[in-house]
């Protein structure tokens, strides 16, 4: 069965990660209506701001995943999961792609915590040393594997395109991914010495 057993400190970095969100956004509406300059959601301290939630949520992402399925993966539940999560970031693409001429989202936080969960369930039971090393690989690929040749739209979602596509929520494969392994490696770790 899935374990059901709540964290309290699990719990309560995911509210604040999701109360960081609330006040990143709120820049993107201070932005709008004109009460700080152009781009101040996107450039700078804010850009950080921005990397450091989404390496929050990717982050617990791997730790929620070696928690759940501790003994054995539970194919059932992680279906159920999987499906709402994808399910959920395919009609953001499809809701902002309806109604945005640039920037629609089609590889945001929730595509990759999808994609995250999917390919971390290879690293469940690998050694924790392993996964960080693959992880390192992942978090690193972009700064040397970056090409005009991955700029095409069908290949954006990997991260690895010369330009950034346009995008109001870009969280590609790479470097990404290395984020909700790290949470993975580092769950490992916690369980092997009594932590969780």
């Amino acid at each position: 069965t899935l374990n059901t057993t709540r964290i309290p400190l699990i719990d309560q970095l995911r509210g604040l990660a999701l109360a960081a969100m609330a006040t990143y956004h709120f820049t993107w509406d201070l932005e709008y209506f004109r009460y700080v300059d152009p781009g101040t959601a996107t450039a700078g301290p804010m850009k950080w701001y921005a990397r450091a939630i989404a390496s929050t949520f990717l982050i617990l992402a791997g730790v929620s995943l070696v928690l759940a399925h501790r003994e054995r993966i539970n194919w059932r539940g992680f279906g159920k999961r999987f499906a709402l999560v994808a399910g959920a970031a395919a009609l953001i693409s499809l809701g902002t792609w309806s109604f945005m001429d640039r920037g629609f989202i089609f590889f945001g936080i929730l595509h990759q915590i999808a994609f995250g969960s999917l390919i971390g369930l290879a690293f469940l039971r690998l050694p924790f040393l392993i996964t960080l090393l693959v992880a390192a690989g992942m978090i690193a690929a972009p700064l040397y594997l970056r090409s005009a040749a991955f700029d095409a739209p069908f290949w954006c979602w990997l991260g690895l395109s010369g330009i950034d596509p346009p995008s109001n929520d870009y969280v590609p494969v790479l470097p990404w991914t290395g984020m909700v392994l790290i949470g993975i490696a580092l769950a490992r770790l916690a369980v092997q010495r009594g932590v969780f």
